[in-house]
């Protein structure tokens, strides 16, 4: 895979700042200028249950830090806190692409399948976040419960839970054929300036991530991902990491001999 990226230089101060925490396997932004995040859908805050400071510090996962340290809208430390007055004074130097992809590799759990996948989404301005299987329940169990107006009160209990589900969701991962259950990936949102990873709704679409040399879910196991979640998508990532989307629904086949007495009767009539 040949990935490319801008190169940072350590006195380039005019874009956002984040340092590593390898407790929360997350980026803290340091310094955030412009809208890069809030109109771009990337970072959160933590649940309350993890502050591990004053305020609301913005996170990122590895996965939005390389996808934007690629695309040259940020630059990422990793440094002991005591250190930390070094990146404010130019004298480090910020992680290589190379030391991103080891984060990746071997800190974060996410497989490369599943971030050229989120890579791919996210270039199409979608905004992508990690599935969380809690968060599904939770949200059909709304829709048939009809809970279509949340008050100031529950709307901030609401978020509260959406950043738990993200907290906790698990890394992305690909699908393995020998897998007796299929576990998705991504929650993907069409693109939207007003999107709010805080109350972001239901996904547009759910994404599955396999390898294109192996082979796919079968039958039953799609038919039942499709009972649980509206629409889905199979991202399917060859080794060159070339990834093609397919898209699967559940609208049914009509039954034929139904068809053709139908086709009969009218026939008949006329």
């Amino acid at each position: 895979v040949i990935m490319t990226s801008v190169i940072l230089d350590s006195n380039c101060t005019g874009i956002p700042t984040g340092i590593y925490r390898p407790r929360l396997k997350r980026f803290q932004i340091l310094k955030n200028k412009g809208k890069t995040f809030f109109n771009g859908g990337f970072g959160t805050s933590l649940p309350k249950k993890l502050h591990l400071d004053e305020g609301e510090n913005l996170y990122l996962w590895i996965e939005e830090a390389l996808f934007l340290h690629d695309a040259g809208l940020a630059q990422f430390f990793n440094v002991a806190e005591q250190d930390e007055e070094k990146i404010t004074n130019n004298k480090l130097k910020p992680l290589a692409t190379q030391e991103l992809h080891k984060l990746l590799q071997f800190e974060s759990g996410v497989d490369m399948a599943a971030y050229l996948t989120f890579s791919h989404l996210r270039s199409q301005s979608y905004r992508v976040l990690r599935h969380s299987e809690s968060k599904r329940v939770f949200l059909n169990q709304q829709l048939v419960q009809d809970q279509t107006t949340i008050d100031q009160k529950n709307e901030e209990s609401l978020r509260d839970k959406h950043r738990e589900w993200m907290a906790h969701a698990p890394p992305p991962k690909l699908w393995e054929s020998s897998s007796p259950s299929v576990n998705l990936a991504w929650d993907v949102y069409k693109p939207n300036s007003q999107f709010c990873k805080t109350n972001p709704g239901h996904p547009h679409f759910c994404v599955l991530v396999v390898s294109y040399s192996q082979p796919s879910p079968t039958f039953s196991q799609m038919k039942y991902v499709l009972s649980e979640v509206e629409t889905l998508k199979i991202a399917a990532v060859a080794d060159s990491g070339t990834v093609v989307m397919f898209g699967v629904t559940n609208y049914g086949v009509p039954c034929l001999k139904n068809s053709m007495k139908e086709h009969n009767d009218e026939s008949a009539n006329k």
